[in-house]
Parts: structure tokens; C-alpha cells; sequence
């Protein structure tokens, strides 16, 4: 029913997919950091650690669902809609064509719907970055120097969030295509996925002390497989965008 293909010159494209879909491997870490900020709630009503963590993993399994949901509707959206009209925007053409549909097939009343959830996506998207990286910087420096008590408030947060905020101005001034930017950024993502992605599998098998609470032999070896997986996609993408 689908014969995947990587036409010519969309090696970039096809690493940056395979890197942040459903999204990056980094949001593993911060989602641990997100659950001990709300471990405290979660423990509250008087809840085991098994409960919280089933918690935590209910919250991951929604999200991950609706990305998976979301990335169907996008792809029959394009090959129902755009590549039928030849259409293949480029750039900030991508929100406006896709407006366009949406307001032709439902009408006018669906455009300003349609903008208040293109910001919507966009305004979380950047607010779970800026919080992520300073949270997971700071916690690293906690960890790698706790005698230090400079590192123990909120100004490693704030210093990080300053820099991460400079960094992201200076890399919209050099990549102005807000496309080509998140292409790099998702090959980037890619590239190294394959080394979290195993930290990840060795944390979790590991290094948490309650036997109960990591994950069931037969998840231990379909995560050690998808390790492989990832890694076995990283080569055969880089092989092809060097081709």
C-alpha cells in the first residue's frame, strides 16, 4: 500500500523527519525532569511510586499518540491535497497553502481558527524548548558539581535561559528559512540520537534501584532493538545524503 522512496536531494529532509517525529530523544530527559518537578503532586493522594510512575507514563503514552495521529493526518493531507494540485510550497508559503485549504474545503470562518492553532503550536513547541534545555542544563551542573553552592538556585536556570535565547536569535538570523532551520536541527537531532537513545536504555535497565519499577524483559529487548534501529537509520541516511 506505501512504497517509501527518498527521491534525489532529500537526504536533509528524510534525516530531519527520522529525528524529531514524533519528536527529538531529548524530550525524554526533560520529561523525567518535568516528572520529579510533579512527583510531590503525584505522590500527594497517597500514591505508590509505581502509581506515579504509571502516571508519568500515561501522560507520555497521550502525547506520543496524538503526534503519531497528527503526522498521519499530515501526510494524507499532503498526498490527498497538495501533491494532486502540484502543489510543493516552500518556506512560510507552507502555513498559507495549507490555510488555504483548510478555508476552501471548510469555508472562511475556519482562517482565523486555523492561525489561532498554528500559534498555539508553535507558542507551546517554543515554550517546552526554552524550559527544557535551561532545566536540563542546570540539573547537570547539580549533578557534576553539588558541592558548588552557586549551582544549587535558580540562577543556572536563568543564565541558561539567557544563553539558549541568544542562541536561538543568532540562529534565526543565520538560517532566515525557518524550514531549513528545523531541517538541520532535526538532522542534528538525528545524528545523535542513537547515543541517548542507549544512555537512555542503560538509565532505565539499570540504574534505577526498585527492580518493580524498570521496565519488563520483553520492553528491555524491543528497546535495545530500537536502539539498533536508530543507529542502522542514521547510517543509511547519511549514506544516502553523501551519495
Amino acid at each position: 500500500m506505501v512504497v517509501p522512496q527518498v527521491p534525489a536531494g532529500s537526504g536533509l529532509l528524510v534525516a530531519a523527519i527520522l529525528g524529531i517525529m514524533p519528536t527529538g530523544i531529548n524530550v525524554a530527559i526533560w520529561h523525567s525532569l518535568w516528572a520529579l518537578e510533579h512527583e510531590k503532586a503525584w505522590l500527594a493522594d497517597g500514591s505508590t511510586r509505581a502509581q506515579a510512575l504509571a502516571k508519568g507514563r500515561f501522560d507520555l503514552l497521550v502525547g506520543y499518540g496524538v503526534s503519531a495521529l497528527l503526522a498521519v493526518i499530515f501526510v494524507a493531507l499532503g498526498a490527498e491535497l497538495l501533491k494532486p494540485r502540484g502543489l510543493v510550497p516552500q518556506g512560510i508559503d507552507v502555513a498559507l497553502t495549507l490555510s488555504e485549504i483548510y478555508t476552501e474545503v471548510l469555508g472562511a470562518w475556519m482562517l482565523p481558527l486555523f492561525l489561532l492553532a498554528a500559534f498555539l503550536a508553535l507558542f507551546s513547541t517554543a515554550y517546552s524548548v526554552m524550559d527544557g534545555f535551561p532545566r536540563t542544563f542546570a540539573m547537570l551542573l547539580r549533578e557534576l558539581l553539588p558541592e558548588q553552592r552557586w549551582v544549587a538556585g535558580q540562577g543556572t536556570y536563568w543564565g541558561f535561559m539567557a544563553a539558549i535565547f541568544l542562541v536561538a536569535i543568532a540562529a534565526n538570523t543565520l538560517f532566515p528559512n525557518p524550514v531549513t532551520l528545523v531541517q538541520w536541527v532535526g538532522a542534528v537531532s538525528l545524528a545523535v540520537a542513537p547515543l541517548l537513545y542507549g544512555l537512555n536504555w542503560y538509565c532505565v535497565n539499570r540504574l534505577i534501584e526498585d527492580p518493580t519499577l524498570r521496565p519488563p524483559p520483553y520492553l528491555a529487548i524491543w528497546g535495545g532493538l530500537g536502539v539498533l534501529a536508530m543507529l542502522g537509520a542514521v547510517v543509511a541516511v547519511f549514506w544516502i545524503r553523501a551519495a
